[in-house]
């Protein structure tokens, strides 16, 4: 199939589609599936070959026996033993509004005699820290 296919309902590709995917559900690509072109929905299960970009919503799976040749953008990307992946990813969902900024807050650190900060012994083996040296 060469074109554009669009709808709000899922997708099963078992053949070959060359073209636009947007859905806005789940497209799977079928073991016997080859994709040529964009592919953008909620959820996406590649067990075939993509050949171009994919933007899951919710997330990607390139399963075990899946080719991907193209960049990802997805909150959530899994890539199965076996798989193939050649591209670059983004860890990125829909665009959501800005958040307010956030008040900075500080942790009080204790002090030690005269008011001087007094750092905090590191929980790294071998490390100190303080003003005690290492020997």
């Amino acid at each position: 199939m060469v074109g554009e296919v669009t709808g709000p309902t899922g997708l099963q590709v078992n053949g070959e589609v060359e073209g636009k995917i947007h859905v806005d559900s789940e497209v799977v690509v079928g073991a016997s599936g080859t994709v040529r072109g964009e592919i953008r929905a909620r959820r996406v299960k590649i067990g075939g070959k993509v050949f171009g970009s994919v933007r899951g919503l919710e997330s990607v799976a390139i399963l075990a026996n899946g080719r991907l040749e193209g960049d990802v953008a997805a909150p959530g990307l899994s890539i199965v033993d076996g798989a193939f992946f050649k591209g670059k990813v983004e860890m990125a969902g829909e665009p959501q509004a800005a958040a307010p900024p956030r008040p900075v807050q500080s942790a009080a650190l204790p002090r030690a005699a005269g008011g001087d900060v007094k750092p905090a012994a590191s929980s790294l083996p071998g490390m100190r820290g303080g003003s005690e040296s290492a020997s």
